[in-house]
């Protein structure tokens, strides 16, 4: 089993960090969702002098983005989703079949929704097309998400990365309450799954490979959870809010 290909994850990683520094239509995207990185908190002091290099000029970056979204429009599978175990440059993780691809696929289609909802031209009828394919397919295969086995957690991730695209969606959907209530529900039921298969000390990882009970016996993973803090920031900011003591737990972690 293969995971799927890199490559769509790392173009939708860099849609979304594109984002913060250049939206698309800004006036389309929620205030609460951009937290640009408040670099007055960090002591430069001791940082070593870097030498003068030229910033990409705006049109640069977004030419960059225009031509990510391109790629994820041309990457998306045609039930809506992204993510295949075929393309993957070699790279073979363990992975039990058929559980850890459909976490795989679900955390990779997750990160492109959230990729194309902050940065597709809303006259870009291509993107705006394969955004809606994109919520159809979440909405009705994230319910279904579970993990692979005993042993490997990966819907953690899908978990996570789902509930950043849900956000994006409530946002998106702001004129729908109907759908609002949907993705409300749905973002609940992520909390409830993250809840189920959160690691005994706080937080998420994605093995167990100790007892593999019903609750994974494994160490949490600060990048896991590092990743699960701001989608669970993310849903408190649009009025869901996530279970206290979880989110508690998670930063003791």
């Amino acid at each position: 089993m293969r995971v799927p290909n890199p490559l769509v994850c790392v173009v939708a990683c860099s849609l979304l960090i594109a984002s913060s520094f250049n939206m698309v239509d800004a006036q389309e995207s929620s205030p609460a969702i951009q937290r640009p990185l408040r670099l007055e908190t960090f002591d430069f002091s001791s940082s070593p002098v870097l030498p003068a290099v030229d910033s990409p000029s705006e049109a640069e970056i977004s030419e960059s983005i225009e031509r990510g979204v391109a790629f994820l429009v041309a990457k998306q599978n045609t039930n809506g989703s992204w993510g295949s175990p075929t393309n993957t440059k070699e790279l073979n993780i363990y992975a039990p079949v058929p559980g850890a691809h459909h976490a795989f696929r679900t955390g990779t289609t997750a990160l492109c929704l959230s990729s194309l909802i902050e940065t597709a031209n809303p006259k870009d009828g291509k993107a705006i097309a394969a955004i809606e394919r994109a919520e159809k397919w979440l909405l009705e295969q994230l319910p279904r998400l579970r993990r692979a086995d005993g042993t490997a957690i990966y819907n953690v991730w899908g978990h996570i990365y789902s509930i950043g695209a849900l956000t994006r969606m409530h946002v998106r959907h702001e004129n729908a309450p109907s759908i609002q209530s949907k993705i409300e529900t749905l973002i609940h039921e992520q909390f409830d799954m993250l809840e189920r298969y959160e690691s005994v000390d706080g937080g998420w990882g994605y093995y167990d490979f100790r007892y593999r009970a019903k609750r994974p016996t494994s160490d949490s993973i600060s990048f896991v959870t590092g990743a699960a803090l701001v989608e669970l920031e993310h849903a408190k900011a649009i009025g869901v809010e996530p279970p206290k003591d979880m989110v508690n737990r998670a930063f003791a972690s």
